[in-house]
This record gives C-alpha cells, structure tokens and sequence, in this order.
C-alpha cells in the first residue's frame, strides 16, 4: 500500500507514538485525579501530545486525508496558544 519509505515512516512513527501512550498510562491517568505535579502536566502536553499531533498530520499527509489533516493542524495551533498561555 505505501509506495515509498517516507509514506511508510510516518505511519510507523504514529503507531510508534501512540503505544507510548498505553505504555504511559497510568502517569497519564493520575493527572486527571490531580495526582501529578504541573511539571508531569506541561511535559505530557508539551512533549507528548504535541508530538502525537505532529505525526498525525505526517501521516495524515502521506496518506492525503486532508480533512484530518486540517483538523490536526487546528489541534496543533491550540494545543501550542495553550502551552504558552500556561506558566509554567
């Protein structure tokens, strides 16, 4: 189905990113009792969530499913408004 590596990476790249997230769940969860410190907080958003975006619009790309492609970019802008709106 892909026809080249550059396809093929960012769909790995996504799968990749996303098992980091059952990997990190637990940490993840606690931040939603208010169990994690602002740092866990900033971290997660910042470098986690952030990254998972940005790879979903790669592959969004590669894939050209434009519509979740806009939607992603749109995520992206908020998410980064967001992290600077927040002290950290």
């Amino acid at each position: 189905k892909y026809k080249d590596k550059e396809d093929q990476s960012a769909v790995i790249q996504l799968i990749t990113w996303y098992e980091k997230l059952c990997d990190d769940y637990s940490t993840i969860l606690a931040l939603g009792y208010g169990v994690g410190s602002k740092t866990i907080f900033f971290d997660f958003h910042s470098d986690y969530l952030l990254t998972l975006l940005e790879r979903t619009v790669a592959w969004a790309q590669a894939e050209k499913y434009s519509p979740i492609e806009e939607k992603a970019l749109i995520a992206v802008s908020a998410l980064q408004k967001a992290l600077q709106a927040i002290a950290k």
